[in-house]
């Protein structure tokens, strides 16, 4: 497909001076996993916990963290490479043993198949999550939860006697819909907008002993260190029973504040946030296309397509919003644009103001 997106200019086509960055070989179509675990790398926070992890004395030999470690020797190794490596610049690293022990735990990804970038980072935080976490009985708090982890909180009013509930539950990756959405801001807003329970879906008050007219709200709670938002881009068009690209277009701040999601009565202070990571699809299909990453280092966004890495501008970030020509009536260019599809976001460390990588 013919390039839709201008490269920068050769002087700001060189790599930050004094940084090493290490491109992924892609084996087998996993590009989804790559630009995953890149943005991961780049996550300041999650990758010094990664690094620095150390298995408990008392966790039992057949219980042992495979994974976290398999991720923990990728990580050092590209670490310890950056410290020693006198030559700076990009090199290219095989990613082929972790990847070996992820099929090995998820038969879903031990194929040649496109899969999910999202669906993906989930899995994975997931089970890195319950393998540092032990067995129910004594369930430890872990790095993942301390960094991305999140809590949402749903209240429902019963409209006639105001009587209603409220129901918690935690997250990792914050999804919000992109169809009724013009910018980010008001994709969040839009997410915690208060619905009205009606007709076939009532809501049955249990103080009334009937079906009532209802609101129901989520908001957020608490809020993660390094948030993560996924942007739904993709829908289940129900005449086909596959899933369909949204070509939205949909502007996203370098800086984000999410007040307008957030949960009053929780008291939760207000926080900046930093985009320091981006996950593109570029193509039509949930299952099939390419992703690729950009992250944010020395104040310079650079792209990481598999082995490739490059820097690239501002201009050609804006064009990661979505496509500006979405209404042409092109469904094929229109959803084969290269969009963001996962951002994340850093609280800014109010001591340092500085979150760069």
């Amino acid at each position: 497909m013919k390039s839709i997106i201008e490269k920068p200019s050769k002087e700001d086509s060189r790599l930050p001076e004094g940084e090493r960055y290490f491109g992924f070989v892609n084996d087998n179509n996993i590009c989804y996993a790559n630009s995953a675990i890149q943005i991961l790398y780049h996550c300041k926070r999650f990758r010094q916990k990664v690094i620095s992890y150390q298995i408990p004395k008392s966790t039992q030999k057949d219980a042992q963290p495979l994974l976290i470690l398999e991720l923990q020797e990728l990580f050092q190794e590209m670490d310890s490479q950056n410290l020693k490596e006198s030559k700076k610049g990009a090199v290219t690293l095989n990613t082929k043993k972790l990847m070996k022990r992820i099929k090995s735990l998820n038969e879903l990804f031990n194929n040649e198949d496109h899969h999910d970038s999202h669906e993906f980072m989930m899995w994975l935080l997931n089970t890195i999550n319950d393998e540092m976490a032990g067995p129910q009985s004594q369930q430890r708090m872990t790095f993942v939860r301390e960094v991305f982890e999140g809590k949402l909180v749903s209240r429902t009013r019963c409209l006639e006697c105001e009587c209603g509930g409220e129901r918690d539950e935690t997250f990792l990756a914050l999804s919000v819909d992109i169809d009724k959405g013009h910018s980010l801001n008001q994709c969040i807003k839009q997410f915690a907008h208060k619905e009205w329970m009606l007709k076939q879906d009532k809501f049955f008050c249990e103080n009334c002993h009937t079906k009532q007219v209802a609101t129901r709200q989520m908001m957020i709670k608490s809020k993660p260190r390094s948030l993560i938002i996924h942007l739904k881009r993709f829908r289940i068009d129900y005449r086909t029973n596959h899933h369909q690209k949204l070509g939205t277009r949909i502007p996203f701040p370098q800086e984000l504040r999410i007040e307008s999601a957030l949960d009053d009565i929780s008291g939760e202070n207000h926080i900046l946030y930093n985009l320091t990571g981006i996950v593109v699809h570029m193509g039509q299909g949930y299952a099939y296309g390419h992703y690729f990453a950009l992250v944010k280092s020395k104040g310079r966004w650079i792209k990481f397509d598999d082995t490739s890495v490059e820097p690239v501008d501002e201009k050609y970030m804006r064009a990661l919003f979505g496509n500006p020509q979405q209404s042409s009536g092109n469904q094929q260019e229109t959803t084969s644009w290269p969009s963001a599809y996962m951002l994340l976001y850093d609280a800014v460390d109010e001591r340092s103001q500085n979150t760069d990588q």
